[in-house]
């Protein structure tokens, strides 16, 4: 074989295998302890955690639109993180599971939108952020839409319950958490902070489109 036309598709072969990596990369890799595993799917139990450890965005997100499927056991009480560190406690918290001791059920944004209408044990969860924009579906059904203020109200407890960017990630204080499928997809850092450009402007506890679900909040 001519040397030249060797050279030629040893370069392509080369290039092919790079795109193919990167294609196939570690995703969906997610730390749990200090065990790796790569699977849009998780298992976890009482007292696991588990954050996005992935290649995308090198696991560090601001704007972003996640999704999965979510299944927990009879009287879990878990929680997704974003915008979060890596002991997930800093950021803000959707509260999944429906405990003995707690009201709270699937969707709420943790103590700052709080919803109580009783949940199915799996569902389809979305959460999208955008600029200073929190949206939370569940089955398709839009449950929270928060726009955080420019000089958010918080106690001591929640100082650290602000937008920023930061990981995302799982925890489970009880009973068992499934999520399948799970899907990050990142957004532009440069959207506006508000849809209008403007500032945040309240518009009542809950809008006409989540109130219609049935849900109650705070």
């Amino acid at each position: 074989m001519n040397r030249g036309i060797f050279l030629a598709l040893f370069f392509v072969v080369i290039v092919f295998l790079l795109l193919t990596a990167s294609c196939t990369g570690n995703h969906n890799q997610w730390k749990i302890g200090e065990n790796i595993i790569n699977s849009s799917t998780l298992e976890l139990q009482a007292g696991q955690s588990a954050i996005y450890d992935g290649n995308i965005n090198s696991g560090n997100f601001k704007n972003f639109d996640f999704k999965a499927c979510i299944t927990h056991s009879d009287g879990a009480k878990a929680s997704l993180w974003f915008h979060s560190d890596s002991t997930l406690s800093k950021g803000y918290s959707i509260f999944i599971g429906n405990p003995t001791d707690d009201y709270r059920r699937s969707g709420s944004l943790a103590s700052v939108r709080n919803l109580y209408k009783p949940v199915p044990a799996s569902f389809d969860l979305e959460v999208k952020i955008e600029g200073k924009r929190i949206v939370v579906w569940i089955d398709s059904f839009r449950v929270v839409d928060y726009l955080e203020p420019a000089a958010p109200f918080r106690t001591t407890a929640h100082a650290k319950q602000l937008l920023s960017s930061g990981l995302i990630g799982f925890r489970v204080e009880s009973g068992m958490l499934n999520v399948a499928s799970a899907n990050i997809i990142p957004l532009s850092d440069n959207l506006p902070n508000y849809p209008d450009g403007g500032t945040f402007r309240r518009t009542g506890r809950c809008s006409d489109p989540f109130a219609a679900t049935g849900f109650s909040c705070d």
